[in-house]
């Protein structure tokens, strides 16, 4: 059993509570020994009643606020009237013409570095584009009941969320903002790729991965800082957080390119920071847990799943080509290859050296990345001065 701290708790043994004379060699008189009786009882019946107002305020209104919660979750995301959003109108937006046009320069800018034929061999990133508009022109989607909740997601299983959350938009400014975005990123890694069931796996991976962290995120904010909101009544949709995470992995995969942005040359590998940094200060109203979330996706596939596959498939190889090494002969060792014997590298500390070199870049690369999100998060929490306070469950909202 553990012990609990409740404030207002006595220190010490009762009877140390008893009032004795300031002089301890003057006698204790049967009606200063009352008194103190009287005041001893008065102070634990005050504290008794603290300890139980404390224990009230608590234990009980937690529970009960988790208990409502609960309850209109289930309505809002299950058993209340079906939610969808209506097709979408064919009258112009003003405030969709600058990523629309962001949409246009991107497929311009594919078209010409690759060709327009060229493009038609990235069938896979053209299907995932092509489904997000064909999803948005038709409307009637069960926004309820395909966004992403982590509530649904964690307590009611509703995994398909996972998927789902990814082709609904809310309307034209999010779709081809999201588009304008992706486009670039997943036409260069579908090249990159050995084959397009990889790319489908890759992009299946960081779709989950994204998703999962931000359900994790909403869970850790609701147990820790008693945060249930994003838990309970917020419903995530977009291809956003998707996106972030094939930017982080393409700015990755391109190494050491530099990026021309407003005529500052910036590396690939961060240039997910300066777009969710101008994200934000477009769209304030946009989630940024669930863009970080994609960014960490990205980060957790860059530099811990794929360097880890990559360690596998260098041991898989060692082992097969020391089973296929020659055995020495009578005569003396074996001479084959470009300065090797007996199957052997006669310079091993090279080998070594241009490893410890890789693992060093990965370790700093690392670190780096990791500063920047912690960065670019504090900076978020100060600006919108975010306080811990507990927030009642009274707004349902999609983000």
């Amino acid at each position: 059993a553990q012990a609990m701290s409740v404030p207002g708790a006595w220190p010490g043994k009762w009877w140390d509570m008893l009032s004795v004379p300031a002089n301890p060699e003057s006698p204790l008189t049967f009606d200063s020994f009352a008194n103190s009786v009287a005041d001893t009882a008065d102070r634990l019946s005050n504290q008794a009643v603290e300890m139980a107002s404390t224990l009230w305020h608590s234990v009980v209104p937690p529970t009960m606020n988790e208990r409502v919660a609960r309850l209109k979750a289930n309505w809002v995301w299950h058993n209340s009237r079906p939610l969808t959003r209506p097709p979408s109108s064919w009258e112009p937006d003003e405030l969709a013409l600058v990523p629309l046009f962001s949409l246009a320069k991107a497929l311009y800018d594919q078209a010409q570095e690759l060709g327009p034929s060229q493009m038609l061999h990235r069938p896979i990133s053209l299907a995932l584009l092509s489904s997000n508009v064909i999803v948005f022109l038709c409307g009637n989607v069960g926004l309820r009941s395909n966004c992403l909740s982590p509530f649904c997601v964690v307590e009611r299983h509703d995994w398909h969320r996972l998927f789902t959350a990814t082709f609904i938009h809310m309307d034209a400014t999010h779709l081809f903002s999201n588009l304008a975005v992706t486009v670039p990123d997943a036409f260069y890694l579908e090249s990159t790729s050995s084959s397009p069931v990889a790319f489908v796996a890759e992009l299946t991976l960081l779709t989950v991965t994204s998703h999962g962290a931000y359900v994790a995120w909403a869970v850790v904010n609701k147990q820790l800082f008693g945060h249930g909101q994003a838990y309970y009544s917020v419903g995530g949709v977009g291809l956003s957080s998707l996106a972030f995470a094939l930017q982080v992995v393409a700015g990755e995969r391109r190494a050491c390119t530099l990026v021309l942005l407003g005529g500052i040359r910036v590396p690939s590998k961060f240039m997910w920071a300066l777009n969710l940094a101008f994200t934000h200060v477009c769209t304030p109203e946009a989630s940024f847990p669930g863009h970080l979330s994609g960014v960490a996706a990205g980060l957790l596939y860059a530099y811990g799943i794929v360097p880890a596959l990559r360690c596998l498939s260098n041991l898989v190889g060692r082992l097969k080509n020391e089973e296929r090494a020659p055995a020495p002969t009578a005569t003396g060792p074996r001479f084959f290859g470009a300065g090797t014997t007996g199957g052997r590298v006669i310079n091993p500390e090279a080998t070594t050296v241009r490893s410890r070199a890789g693992w060093n870049r990965w370790a700093m690369d690392l670190v780096c990345q990791v500063g920047l999100v912690i960065l670019t998060t504090g900076i978020y929490v100060v600006l919108s001065k975010r306080s811990p306070s507990k927030r009642p469950v009274t707004s349902w909202a999609f983000r």
